[in-house]
């Protein structure tokens, strides 16, 4: 099945217009795993990609028993307009697909491994930059879990696959046993706010070089450690399930834009906007954890691309990023 090109579209919220093929071919099977399964991503994913959309809607477009699903009478309204802008952006896409330049053939296709929280919070920022830096490299992204990943870089290694991922404390030393390479390239960040009088509470945007100087750091916020633990893979399945009844689970799932990732110097921030007043400022904590950069490394020929791929993400390019303000009695 062809995949939906990347974009984004408003209706009450932000979202990937790729939500909307998935919520029309879960609607069409019936079935979340075999839509999943047609779109060649986790059955996870999906479903936080249709719960973006019906948190952005305040609407539940499914009904579930069992195993199966069905339209509501919202998600039946829903889907006869979605698949109108389905067919839009198909016919948009085939109409100027003259003017993009030609290709025979890809010079190489790159597999890239990654958990649901790398997938999801870190190759955004980064799938345009690579795809300059390696115009005529073919990119597919499958979304595993931990184990998942290992079995496929140990007992199916291949020159062209490696794998981005956060790697929890608890199963650490079971990655450094297997025949692999492992090298951080960058860092995950959490920030929230700090009072009037931080060095940055007259700024406007912070650059990479003000945050070597200053780094932005964490409020001790119970909320916002629930979303590091989710957001750097650290989380487990129990801890999933009940962040998945949770208002903080729900902040998160809300468009994906409430965290918005943003690249400066080899480290990704993520900006926790629950209301337009939040200010994402510089604190007293800092919580960290590096995203890895794993490949079999028997495989992989010391002038291969993803090696040349390693160096490039080991070379992020800098951003600012804007601050969004705490209403003034907030402060403190």
């Amino acid at each position: 099945m062809r995949a939906p090109a990347q974009g984004e579209t408003s209706g009450g919220t932000s979202m990937n217009i790729e939500y909307l093929y998935y919520f029309a071919e879960a609607a069409r099977q019936g079935s979340i795993s075999g839509a999943a399964h047609s779109y060649n991503i986790s059955q996870q994913g999906l479903s936080r990609a249709i719960q973006c959309i019906e948190n952005g809607y305040g609407i539940a477009l499914f009904e579930r028993k069992g195993n199966s699903i069905s339209l509501t009478k919202a998600g039946e309204v829903f889907l006869e307009e979605a698949e109108g802008v389905i067919a839009a952006h198909n016919h948009l896409q085939e109409s100027i697909s003259c003017y993009a330049p030609k290709r025979t053939a890809w010079d190489c296709r790159i597999n890239i491994l990654m958990t649901l929280n790398v997938a999801f919070n870190v190759w955004p920022p980064l799938s345009k930059n690579l795809q300059q830096a390696f115009p005529n490299s073919l990119f597919s992204i499958q979304e595993l879990h931990h184990d998942q990943i290992a079995s496929k870089l140990c007992l199916y290694p291949s020159e062209s696959t490696f794998a981005l991922m956060s790697i929890p404390e608890t199963i650490k030393g079971t990655f450094s046993a297997l025949p692999l390479e492992m090298e951080p390239i960058m860092d995950v960040r959490l920030m929230a706010k700090v009072g009037k009088n931080s060095a940055y509470a007259q700024r406007e945007t912070v650059s990479a070089r003000d945050l070597q100087q200053a780094p932005l750091v964490m409020h001790d916020d119970p909320v916002l450690e629930k979303m590091l633990l989710f957001l750097t893979g650290s989380n487990s399945d129990e801890l999933e399930s009940t962040l998945l009844r949770t208002n903080s689970y729900d902040i998160m799932a809300d468009g994906l834009k409430q965290f918005n990732a943003i690249g400066f110097s080899n480290t990704f921030c993520f900006h926790y906007n629950r209301t337009p007043d939040i200010a994402i400022l510089p604190l007293e904590k800092s919580i960290r954890t590096p995203i890895y950069f794993v490949y079999n490394k028997a495989a992989t020929d010391d002038s291969s691309e993803i090696l040349k791929i390693k160096d490039f993400l080991l070379k992020t390019v800098e951003l600012d990023f804007p601050l969004v303000r705490y209403k003034q009695e907030d402060d403190s």
